[in-house]
Parts: structure tokens; sequence; C-alpha cells
């Protein structure tokens, strides 16, 4: 819904799902998820203790000494464990709904709950002998537990994700802001937030009123998202203490696009907040460490696929003659131009009459290996020799031709900050099926933000998912 000068009226239609079907939203409710939440982490730790009670006593694992087994004293120090533990993540506000999203520090903060219950039985064990049990058996449960509630916790929070993009869990929320072109604004919400009011600062309270209809109440107390756009300093306080008041949690809405958390930290400045965003700039260790990354691993690929790589060059000359491979410039990093190799997969002189196209779906122009060459991708192989030489990195924008590059930078602003870094082998883009004759803006999107969220773990993934999108074959020319 949505409120405008005090009235109440239908919010602008919900986006469709993927199949174009309404998106309904649902929710389990604040106490029942919280409950699951709290089911699950003890049911982890659970898992942790009677499989540590398995390796210890059963299989001997971190046998340090033979020491008597008193039932009683492991049961209660699991108990201890437990209450502990699970106090600890409530302390480190573990069920705020603000966890289920990503970027929330999680993990982190239930490493630091897992050491609170270290130390709470630590004090109950060894410093006050309360109980007496094994060592070994315990350093088990403490390092099974990390792992199970990190795994259970990642898999929540993807449960979650997919959920949410759906339609389902999501936060309704009112955004509020002084401008109208804020509020008239149509883009779609964020996964975690549905928008599901748009007002002006002194339509809040009305907004926010318990005698609203029983729809609107239904929600519970919405999320307020606050544009400061034409906002006194002392109003936008004002509309942080009314929020709060109705049992709302309070968000500020930044002009700066999306930001890895690690790159934003906060100061104070005149008794104003003001926000360090560090630059998404791949150098200093990071980019050696990139560039070890690329050189290892594309050393090691050249050397597994030195003898497939024959034989694709065999194939290539027995069914269409030399030359074997075939190369093409490219624009790399900084916008300098490079000579990025193939496996030749087009008859001589495919473009010598269109001049430089994009390939298509079942292109004429392939040869017969070049068919299955580019249906598994095999042709770019000789690019890790580009990684090697350092034109081009294993992850990072697929490189364009310059004719492409200057088409492609006067139509969209953004499309030329992808050369920041080098380009890639496979990316971001390619892994979500951007590949080929797909649309522009979702590829530029996708490149620009895996350069401002860059690391080795985001790279290892992409490169794993390289090797199920291949064989997908979704988009492949």
């Amino acid at each position: 819904m949505a409120v405008s000068g005090g009235e109440v009226r239908p919010a602008p239609e919900l986006r469709a799902d993927g199949e174009g079907r309404p998106i309904e939203r649902t929710s389990l409710g604040a106490p029942l998820t919280l409950l699951v939440r709290v089911a699950l982490d003890v049911a982890a730790l659970a898992a942790a203790v009677g499989l540590a009670f398995v390796l210890r006593f059963e299989l001997g694992v971190l046998e340090l000494h033979d020491a008597t087994f008193d039932l009683a004293a492991h049961l209660a120090v699991s108990g201890l464990w437990l209450a502990g533990v699970v106090g600890a993540m409530a302390t480190y506000r573990l069920y705020d709904e603000d966890t289920l999203a990503p970027g929330s520090a999680e993990l982190r903060r239930v490493r630091r709950a897992l050491v609170e219950g270290i130390a709470l039985v630590a004090i109950a064990v060894f410093l006050f002998q309360f109980f007496s049990v094994s060592r070994g058996w315990f350093a088990l449960v403490a390092g099974l537990s990390l792992l199970f509630l990190s795994v259970e916790r990642r898999a929540v929070g993807a449960a979650i994700g997919r959920l949410r993009e759906r339609g389902h869990l999501r936060r309704p929320a009112i955004l509020v802001s002084g401008s109208d072109a804020v509020l008239t604004d149509a883009d779609a919400s964020p996964d975690e937030f549905d928008v599901v009011a748009r007002v002006h600062p002194d339509d809040l309270g009305p907004a926010l009123s318990p005698e609203r209809d029983g729809a609107f109440r239904r929600m519970g107390a919405p999320v307020v998202v606050i544009d400061g756009t034409g906002i006194e300093h002392d109003d936008f306080w004002h509309l942080v203490l009314l929020a709060g008041q109705a049992g709302s949690s309070v968000f500020v809405r930044s002009p700066v696009r999306e930001v890895a958390p690690d790159r934003l930290t906060t100061r104070n400045l005149a008794g104003h907040t003001i926000m360090k965003v560090a630059p998404p700039a791949l150098n200093g260790f990071r980019a050696f460490e990139k560039r070890t990354f690329d050189l290892a691993v594309s050393f090691l690929l050249l050397l597994i696929f030195a003898v497939p790589m024959a034989f694709i060059a065999l194939a290539v000359l027995i069914t269409s003659g030399a030359p074997v491979f075939y190369s093409q410039q490219r624009v790399g990093r900084e916008g300098k131009v490079f000579k990025m190799w193939k496996f030749r997969t087009m008859r001589h002189g495919a473009e010598t009459e269109s001049g430089p196209v994009w390939a298509e779906r079942d292109d004429p122009r392939r040869t017969p290996a070049g068919r299955i060459l580019r249906r598994l991708s095999l042709d770019e192989l000789p690019q890790l020799w580009n990684a090697l030489r350092g034109d081009m990195s294993l992850v990072g924008p697929r490189p364009e031709r310059p004719l492409f590059v200057t088409q492609f930078s006067g139509g969209n602003a953004w499309y030329r900050f992808r050369h920041r870094i080098r380009p890639g082998i496979t990316g971001l883009a390619q892994v979500r099926g951007l590949r080929g004759d797909t649309p522009l803006e979702p590829r530029v999107q996708s490149d620009n933000w895996y350069i401002e969220h860059w690391s080795l773990t985001l790279d290892g993934r992409i490169l794993l998912r390289t090797v199920a999108e291949v064989l997908r074959g979704r988009n492949a020319a």
C-alpha cells in the first residue's frame, strides 16, 4: 500500500517471479521464525556433542590419557555448553532478523559466542572443578560445534535468500522521503525488503498507527527506511524516535551504491555520523593475492590440459586445416589492447564480408570441430597462456574487441569501469548465463559488482560454477 496525505491506498503491483506469476507476501511470523532458528542451532550443537562422544570414546580420537568416563558429568557439561553457547548467541544478536541478511558478520559473531561458551565450561570444569570430563572430548565438542553451526547458519541463510527471491519472508518496509522523485521511484525493492508504503515525513505517524486497516496491522511493525532527501536534521531524528516508539527497526537510505560491508566504516564529525567508503581498488596486497592465484592455477591447468589441448589442436588441423590457433585484438586493463588466443572454430575469412560481428547460436561459419569446442567452451583453453603472461586473469570481466568497446562505452556510462582490472577467462556474468548475445546492462552490473566485492573465495566459487555452466551450455554460440 502507499500512503499520501494521510490516506492509505493500494501499493503498486509486486514484482512477478521468473515465470511471470505474481509474488505473494508470506511470513512465518517472528516468534515461529525465532523458535525454528533456536531449534536448528540447538540441533547443530547437540549433533556436535553426540559425534564428539563417538569419536572420543568409541574411536579413541584425541585420547590424551586414560580417564574414567563419568556419563553424568559429561551430560551436565553438555547441557552447560548448549545453554552457554545459545545464550551467548542471543547476546550477540544472532537471533535478530538482521542476521538473516548477507553482510551481517554472522559467522564472526558465532565464533565469539563459541569463545564465550568455551570460557564458561573452562571456568566450571578446569577452574572450579565442578565436573571431571575428558579434555579431548571437549576439544572435539568445540571444534565440531564451530563446523556444524557454520554449515547450518550458511544453509539457513541460503534457504532464506532463495525464499526471498521468490517473494517469501520479506520484511515489509515503509520508505520515508521529502522528495516526490524518491517516493515515485518504481525500482524494485531489495530482496530482503518489500516496500509496502511510500510516505512523506508528515505521514509516517498515520502510517504506523495501530488504527490502520487489518491487513496493514497483520504485517507487524514494518521496517522504516528513511531517505534524507528534503528532511531537516531535527525532523530526521523525530522520525527515528517515532519509528522506535512504534516498534519498528530504522534504516537510513544511503546515496552510496551497493558496497561490501568490509569497505564501510563510520566516524563522527561535528555531531554528525559520516561514512568512509573505501574505494573498490584491486591493488596492493589484494592484487598480489589475485595475481599469485592466477599464476599458480593457470600453470597447474596448463599441465592438466596439455594432452587434451594437443588432441584438440590435432582435431582442428584435421577437420579444417591450419592455423590451429586464432588471435584477436581485445581491450584489457586500463584500456590496453592485447592479443587474445583461442582454438580456431570458424572457417577461414569468416568476417571478410561482414566485418566484426557477434557469433550467433548455431553460427553457420563454425567448423565441424568448432561446433563441439564452442559448445563446451574448450576453444577458450589457450587463454590460460594469456593468464600466465598477465594479459588476463582466470576470473574477471570478459574482454571485448576495440570496436565493440567503443560502441558499448557510448551507450553505458558504467562500461568503462570494467577495465579497472585484468579481463577474465570466465566471470560472474558468464556463470549467471550472461554470455554471447545477451543484454549488456546486466552483464555490466555483474562485472562491476564482481570488481567491488572481489575475494579469493569469490574467484574459487566462480571457477567451480563455470564448470557447471559449461556443462549446461546456456547461450553458448
